[in-house]
């Protein structure tokens, strides 16, 4: 049986976007299938991700027009340096340069989230590209436009059994509204999609109820992103003279971001000057804005701000690590929407820290169940405060008693495993 893979992003490229698509492929070849990719090729990204796609057949296709935007515009391939770089320089082009990256990021255009986009174009090169003579389309999206080639093929080749994953949500996002004059065109398309795709597959339950109100009779499951590795034995580091809490990913300005956290450290720092002495936050993965809060706050002596590293640095240092932060998303929206971190989070045997958690939120709760953490609603300051206290004058620390049989549940093979017994054999 032969399946067709199309994902923007894919190992080697180091994107969280790679991990969902790679771990579906891998779990598909592992099963017997001849598993081809269509990806998009963007040579100056990082390529850092060491997983091994030597099984898998992978066709590039160059999205030229992102990649003009890219050089152009953007300040080697980041809208957040750039910005800070225009925010310094004069003129008519730089101005009109700083217009339109701030639109592509408040409104999610021309970045993979709304329409239009670039890969709007892009998929019908890559349609151009890709034969007819598979069992199995899978789109996933991000970008939406993909999930629009899906049902391109899908229109191509009734026969062919797609599935659309879903890792974000699309018209409901709660971070990027979209044009309001595409919106309602926007909406009628990924109804649409819904209904015709065979199976419809979302990585947290709260995103299948809030599709489930979209398209009321479309075919899905939940299948989340979970982790790969064995669950790592759980050890109080009450030897750590210095208490580092480590956060690896994407930052969200003002939606998933750590301004609240570095407000309430501000105030305890006051109370005790010699707070960087015993405590340091660590941000892998993230960039400009972090340094600038963090500034803004007069705690730098507290932040280590990291960029890019390894995927096997960035486990390290998890593993390392007195506990692991998890910024959440006040937003009723975000309830059911997940970070792929946190999986790879419950696995490494460190205790999480989530904070500015949302009532009810589906991370929070796996986070619970885990016993591998302690979660802060954002009017849980107070006890955030008391808590970060207790951790810098108190030898002895909250312990953990990690539900094995809960965390093992999202091990990759076993998610993988639901989405394979829904496939078509021969």
């Amino acid at each position: 049986m032969k399946a067709l893979i199309i994902a923007a992003h894919f190992p080697p490229e180091l994107n969280i976007a790679s991990f969902r698509p790679y771990f579906i492929a891998k779990g598909l070849t592992d099963a017997g299938w001849d598993v081809h990719i269509v990806t998009n090729d963007i040579p100056d990204a990082d390529h850092k991700l060491e997983l091994d796609i030597s099984k898998f057949t992978i066709i590039k296709i160059q999205n030229k027009l992102q990649m003009y935007f890219r050089k152009s515009i953007l300040v080697k391939g980041k809208a957040e340096s750039s910005i800070l770089s225009l925010q310094k320089s004069s003129g008519i082009l730089s101005n009109l340069k700083l217009w339109a990256i701030k639109i592509s990021r408040y409104y999610g255009v021309f970045n993979g989230q709304r329409f239009p986009d670039f890969y709007n174009i892009w998929i019908y090169f890559a349609l151009k590209k890709i034969s007819l003579e598979y069992d199995v389309l899978i789109t996933t999206s991000p970008p939406y436009a993909l999930s629009y080639l899906g049902l391109l093929i899908k229109r191509k080749k009734n026969n062919i059994y797609w599935v659309c994953d879903w890792r974000d949500l699309w018209t409901k996002h709660p971070i990027y509204p979209g044009f309001p004059v595409i919106r309602f065109f926007e909406k009628k398309l990924e109804k649409l999609i819904m209904n015709e795709a065979n199976l419809n597959v979302y990585a947290s339950t709260g995103m299948e109820k809030s599709a489930k109100k979209i398209s009321e009779y479309q075919n899905s499951i939940v299948m989340y992103n979970g982790y790969d590795s064995e669950f790592s034995r759980y050890v109080n580091k009450t030897t750590d003279t210095i208490i580092q809490i480590v956060y690896t990913g994407t930052i969200y300005p003002k939606i998933r971001d750590p301004e609240s956290l570095f407000s309430l450290l501000s105030n305890i720092k006051r109370e005790y000057p010699i707070l960087s002495d015993l405590l340091k936050f660590v941000f892998v993965g993230s960039g400009d804005s972090v340094t600038q809060l963090a500034k803004h706050y007069e705690i730098s002596d507290l932040v280590e701000v990291r960029g890019l590293v390894s995927h096997s640095e960035s486990r390290k240092m998890q593993v390392e690590s007195s506990y692991l932060l998890y910024l959440d998303c006040d937003l009723q929206e975000e309830a059911g929407v997940i970070g792929a971190k946190l999986f790879e989070y419950i696995s490494v045997g460190v205790p999480i820290l989530c904070i500015n958690s949302p009532v009810n939120g589906e991370a929070s709760e796996i986070i619970k169940n885990s016993g591998m953490g302690l979660v802060f609603n954002k009017q849980d300051s107070d006890l955030l405060k008391r808590f970060i206290l207790n951790l810098i004058k108190s030898e002895k620390r909250h312990d953990f008693v990690p539900n094995v049989t809960f965390i093992s549940e999202f091990k990759r093979a076993h998610q993988i495993d639901k989405l394979i017994k829904k496939l078509p054999y021969e």
